[in-house]
């Protein structure tokens, strides 16, 4: 967490060499493109604003499939199922579910 405008004052003065940002406060509450941030980076070099995916690396994926594919290996070893079998219910689950919709439909 950051004082923005604090940031920005920073910036502009030259205090501060440049920025790097993947979130910024209130992104959620209007037009981002009327954030003052978002306003100097697109007229200064020194600010760079990426959508959500700063983090977005090649090892950090990597970790989130490991992680997930643990939890999957988890829950099917707990429920006592063999892997044929969890992916066959999921396939069936899933596929009542498509069903079902298109009933509604």
């Amino acid at each position: 967490m950051l004082d923005e405008a604090a940031l920005l004052q920073a910036l502009d003065t030259g205090r501060l060499a440049g920025a790097g940002l993947d979130v910024l406060c209130g992104e959620l509450d209007g037009p981002i493109a009327d954030h003052p941030l978002v306003q100097y980076a697109r007229t200064h070099r020194n600010l760079i604003i990426t959508p959500h995916m700063g983090g977005v690396t090649y090892e950090s994926q990597e970790k989130a499939v490991t992680f997930t594919m643990q939890k999957v290996k988890r829950f099917v070893v707990e429920q006592g199922l063999e892997p044929g079998a969890a992916a066959a219910k999921v396939a069936l689950s899933t596929r009542g579910e498509e069903e079902e919709a298109s009933s509604k439909a």
